[in-house]
Formats: structure tokens, C-alpha cells, sequence
């Protein structure tokens, strides 16, 4: 059985993939004798080849994934869809195809697929994606002053949650987190931090009201 686990509030512009068209972790699966098959959430370097405009989707598509227009720029005023958003339609689109599936948080989801049939879910991904128009969001550029702004909510989260009596771990260095952004496009979550740790603050939805993930609002912070 191959196990996937789909993460829509990891991002990349143009280097990690996701809601935004920026992913920390690709959707990926691993079988025994592949450690990692693509699968794309709809943003760039899920795929091979140019965007191109399919007007009776009204979308851009590149190999059939919904990928962000590629003469529009990130407006942070634009209306878009957020991870959590995303994820709550993702999988009940997939759920509705008969694809059993658990949350992970409130912005990803895993699930087992047998290796027989994953080019079959990779296309009612593919199929979600295209009718949820997920994935075709700009992406805010990799800067330094996005880095600082993400760094700081992402601390003002933290802290945030030990008010409430939490104690989710600690947030790496800011210059590893800039480094790993700006360098590795890999972002940090705090709510993946603690949900790594054994911290799941979905048991508790007052949590995310309190103190909302910065994941959410992702160039917006």
C-alpha cells in the first residue's frame, strides 16, 4: 500500500506547491519500492511542461493541473482560497470518489492507496483540483521582508497559544527560518511543529479561533 499525505498549507512559488501555488511538502507517496511519487496539489514544479489557457474550464493548466495565471501577480487584497479551505473541499471531493481519507490538522489529509491504483487517484485529484479551482492563486515572492512579516505571526501564534496554557515547541532561530524559506522554500509552521510533537490543536476549535494559523493568511501577515 503506498501512504500519501497531502499538505495544502506548505507552499512554494514556483519551487514548493500548494493552495497559494507554495508548498512546504509536495503531496507525496511512498511504496517500498519508491520513496517518493510526485503528486502534485495544483502549483508549480508539479509538473513538466508550459501553462496553457483551457477556456471551457476558464483556467490555466499545466499536464491538466491548475496552476495560477502566468501573467498575474500576488495581490494580497485579491479574494483567494486559504489552505484550510482548500483542504475541507479537497477532501470532500475525494471522499465523494470513494477515497477514504483523515485529517491531518486542519490543512492536509492522508489516506493508503494500493500501488494498482494511483494513477487513478492522481486523477480525481487532478479532477478536485480543476472543479474546487485550487491551485490557481499567485503566489506572494520569496523576499526577505515576506520571511520577517510570515516569522513574526508565526511567533505571535506561538505565544498566542501558550496564553491559552499550550505548550507547542519551540520556533527555530529566525535565521534558519529565513535561510530555510528564502534558500530551501521551506516554510514553518507552528501548527506543524506541534502537531509533529504530539500537540494536535484540532481537538479544540477555540484554539484556531484564538489563535488563528498565519498559514491561512500566507502573505497576508
Amino acid at each position: 500500500m503506498a501512504r500519501t499525505r497531502c499538505s495544502l498549507n506548505r507552499f512554494t512559488s514556483g519551487v514548493l506547491i500548494a493552495v497559494f501555488g507554495l508548498t512546504l511538502v509536495a503531496c507525496s507517496a511512498t511504496t517500498p519500492e519508491d520513496s517518493g511519487l510526485p503528486m502534485s496539489s495544483g502549483g508549480p514544479t508539479a509538473y513538466d511542461g508550459e501553462a496553457t489557457y483551457d477556456a471551457d474550464l476558464d483556467l490555466w493548466l499545466a499536464d491538466g493541473w491548475p496552476v495560477p495565471d502566468p501573467s498575474a501577480t500576488f495581490d494580497p487584497d485579491a479574494p483567494y482560497i486559504s489552505p484550510q479551505e482548500a483542504n475541507t473541499k479537497l477532501m470532500a471531493c475525494l471522499s465523494e470518489n470513494g477515497w477514504d481519507l483523515k485529517a491531518e490538522g486542519t490543512t492536509s489529509y492522508s489516506g493508503n492507496v494500493p500501488p494498482e491504483q494511483w494513477e487513478s487517484y492522481k486523477r480525481d485529484l487532478k479532477d478536485c483540483l480543476i472543479q474546487n479551482r485550487i491551485g490557481i492563486d499567485p503566489a506572494p515572492p520569496l523576499t526577505p521582508e515576506l520571511a520577517r512579516n510570515e516569522y513574526e505571526a508565526q511567533q505571535q501564534t506561538r505565544s498566542c497559544l501558550v496564553s491559552l496554557g499550550l505548550t507547542p515547541p519551540e520556533l527555530p532561530s529566525y535565521p534558519v527560518y529565513e535561510d530555510s524559506l528564502l534558500v530551501d522554500q521551506v516554510a514553518t509552521s507552528i501548527y506543524d511543529l506541534a502537531l509533529e510533537a504530539g500537540l494536535d490543536l484540532t481537538t479544540d476549535p477555540s484554539y484556531q479561533g484564538s489563535c488563528p494559523d498565519p498559514m491561512n493568511t500566507w502573505g497576508r501577515n
